[in-house]
């Protein structure tokens, strides 16, 4: 009887487990304006060039009133993801952070003044279906990233 009981924990265990793992697509929080801990607000913007690139830019601001160092990586500092959700839900259509193998570990800093704007961009040329795509800009920050929507493009 306790064999019984052991092997149906187990099982129990195993199932928790396997429910633990599965992966969930709930819609990503991703905002149109985000702040940190250093007081730095962050805002998304992107386009569309008539040749097919994806043009994103993260603006970032110093909203202290004193300086602020942020470090951010040397190469590769934005990356875009494009959604096919308004909600960003799902799997990205698009994903270039999963194609960061040849972008550096190193990182820079940047002296941001008091109420200073700071503009960080990214370019891609991904490979997209005709339709409506929301976008997602990522910035590398030294230990994190931050991630803001870029608001949304049309692809013919």
């Amino acid at each position: 009887m306790e064999a019984i009981v052991r092997i149906g924990i187990g099982i129990a265990l195993l199932l928790l487990l396997a429910a633990c793992q599965s992966e969930v697509l709930a819609p990503l929080p991703v905002a149109t304006q985000v702040s940190d801990e250093l007081g730095l607000a962050y805002r998304g913007a992107a386009t569309l060039s008539q040749d097919g690139a994806l043009t994103a830019n993260i603006i970032v601001t110093n909203e202290r009133s004193t300086a602020v160092d942020l470090r951010v990586a040397s190469h590769c500092a934005v990356l875009i993801r494009a959604w096919r959700s308004a909600d960003y839900s799902g799997r990205p259509a698009w994903d270039q952070t999963a194609e960061t193998r040849a972008c550096s570990t190193l990182t820079r800093t940047i002296r941001l003044a008091p109420g200073e704007a700071r503009v960080f961009a990214g370019e891609a040329r991904p490979d997209l279906e005709r339709g409506r795509y929301f976008l997602s800009v990522v910035l590398r920050r030294e230990h994190r990233t931050i991630e803001v929507a870029a608001g949304h493009v049309d692809i013919p």
